[in-house]
């Protein structure tokens, strides 16, 4: 079944969006066969919307290179000390019985409780 979206504004943001990666990929295709590649190394387009999808969802994954000088001077730096977070479950791990557990940490004499505050566990 098809969702469709009833606010106007939406639609349109949607609809520039999705017409602005159609012009990318015709302009990438374009390109790609100026420099005389061959069909099976250009994109299809649903393979292009694809890839910049992953692209929005994880980030480019390139780190900046740094110089000799500056990862010497990182090294010499500890590394920042971090508490450990600990995590509240969410309302419906609250109520599905079979998720909604606590963390044995430690030996058995020192059980730690539920974390989340309203649970009637211990």
């Amino acid at each position: 079944m098809k969702f469709r979206i009833k606010k106007w504004t939406v639609r349109v943001l949607l609809h520039m969006i999705d017409f602005t990666i159609s012009s990318a990929w015709l302009v990438n295709r374009n390109n790609m066969t100026e420099l005389g590649e061959p069909k099976k190394d250009i994109l299809y387009y649903f393979v292009f919307r694809l890839s910049i999808a992953n692209t929005l969802k994880h980030g480019l994954l390139k780190k900046p290179s740094t110089t000799p000088s500056q990862a010497e001077v990182e090294n010499d730096e500890p590394p920042p000390k971090r508490r450990v977070t600990t995590y509240i479950p969410h309302q419906a791990a609250h109520n599905n019985e079979t998720r909604h557990m606590p963390e044995i940490v430690g030996d058995r004499n020192h059980r730690s409780r539920c974390r989340n505050e309203k649970s009637a566990r211990p």
